[in-house]
Formats: C-alpha cells, structure tokens, sequence
C-alpha cells in the first residue's frame, strides 16, 4: 500500500476521473448518458476481469482431471473469487437498474444508496488496494509487474473504482440524487440486506477461500480496529460501527439542512 506502483495507479486513476468530470460537464451528460458510461466501465471491466482470471480446472480437481471428458488442462474455470460479490462489483446490478428501468421511485432509491458506495467504498478501495497472487492469496497492492508475479488486476481495478467515484460526484453536483435522515436509515437496511447476500454467497463459496464484502476476514492484515486480534465477532462490531459512522457523516450536511429547514418552518 502506498508503493510507488500504487500511487502511479492512483495518478492515472484521478486522470481516469478527472477526464469523466470534464466529459459529462462539457457535455452537460444526462442522467441517463452518465448511467450508461458507467454501465459500460463495469461492463468492459468484468469482461476484462473475466478473460484474465480463467484457470485450467485441474487448478482446482488436480492433477489429470477430465471435464466432460475434456482434458482439465484445457478446460478453464471462473476464478470464484473474480464472481461480482464484493460490495463495489456487487453494485453493477444496481446500475444496471438504474440504466434500464423505468420505475422513478426505485431509481432514486438505487441513487440514494449507491452514491454513498460510490464515494465511501470506491474512495477507500483506491487509497487500500487489495489484490490477489497467483497463489490466490489476498494482500495489499503493492505492485503488479510481472516480476513479482501478481495478477493484471490493477488495471480493471483502478479502471473501475475511478468511474464509480466519478458518477457519485457527478450525482452530487448535478443535484440528482436524495439525502437526508430518513434516507440513511433507508440505505442502511439496503446494506444489511446486501451483507446478508454476501453472508450467504460467502457461505457457499468459502471452500474457494471467498471474502466476499470482507465478511469474513479483514481486507488484509494489520489494520487497526478491521483484524481478528480479538476474534471475529469483535471485528464484525468494529466493522458495523465504522460503516454507520462513515455513511452517518456522509448525510450529516444534509440531515442539519433537513434540521434547519424544520426549524425554520415552526
């Protein structure tokens, strides 16, 4: 974390999100343009992911295994760990929402709750990159050149999580999306609902040593407070509290706004 191969990352990821902003303010980009461009980051970046994360099955079955009578060298698998489970890739299938349905009220909601992801979670996932070896072992990024033999994730990595930070300003400064009290109690429902998903997904998929959403294990070790020095029910608190606390402030202008407005109409 913080190596000079993450902070190039992060340079060409404010580029990536600096050029997004000049586009959709030139252009003055609808709603639903921006959806759609951001649709397409996730999309073209999944497939990236994808392509580059398809391992011959005897990876998993062993030596000499066969696939419908295949060779298991030959044929490939799906690297579970690469499934769109983690909370940010989870969020394509709300912006596939937001693109194609014509229901207004669920598209705001699906705003409301994916722009808090957006900034809080894409902000963090860039400053605290995590990434996968070859040994399928989660670490803080540190570097991806093939010399030290680490996957090519840095590249729809970065890619992505400077579009997602991209569309949460965008929705912000075009005045597009609701914040309040009301909607923070709303959205945190949405998030345990989300982390019920990944307690489930998790519990299928651990014997491919999963973390889906890190509900499992830290995102890597030796941070302060999200370890399991004191167990993981201990982690599982300190996890709950710092995404109430975060996602409390991100709504706290506008819950003293909402407070001042009452205030004003008594």
């Amino acid at each position: 974390m913080f190596s000079a191969d993450h902070f190039i990352w992060l340079g060409i990821s404010a580029v990536i999100f600096l050029v997004l902003l000049f586009l959709s303010n030139k252009y003055k980009w609808s709603f639903r343009t921006a959806t759609f461009v951001l649709l397409g980051i996730y999309v073209s970046s999944e497939l990236f992911k994808i392509f580059t994360h398809m391992f011959p099955a005897t990876r998993w079955l062993g030596e000499g295994a066969t696939v419908s009578g295949f060779d298991g060298d030959l044929a490939k698998y799906l690297l579970p760990k690469s499934l769109p489970f983690q909370l940010c890739s989870f969020m394509i299938f709300f912006v596939i929402y937001m693109a194609f349905s014509k229901n207004q009220k669920g598209v705001e909601i699906a705003k409301s709750f994916s722009i808090q992801v957006f900034l809080i979670a894409g902000s963090l996932a860039l400053l605290m990159a995590t990434c996968l070896d070859k040994s399928n072992t989660a670490h803080v990024f540190d570097s991806f050149r093939p010399s030290v033999d680490k996957e090519m994730g840095a590249y729809y990595f970065f890619y992505y999580h400077a579009g997602m930070v991209w569309y949460g300003v965008y929705l912000i400064k075009t005045k597009q999306v609701q914040m309040g009290f009301k909607t923070w109690l709303r959205n945190l429902g949405i998030l345990l609902a989300t982390f019920a998903i990944g307690m489930w997904v998790n519990s299928i998929t651990l014997v491919y040593e999963t973390n889906f959403m890190f509900l499992v294990a830290p995102p890597a070790k030796g941070l302060p407070l999200l370890n399991l020095n004191h167990g993981w029910h201990i982690y599982m608190l300190n996890y709950i509290w710092i995404v109430v606390l975060l996602t409390f402030l991100f709504q706290l202008p506008a819950i003293i706004k909402e407070i001042k407005q009452k205030k004003m109409s008594a």
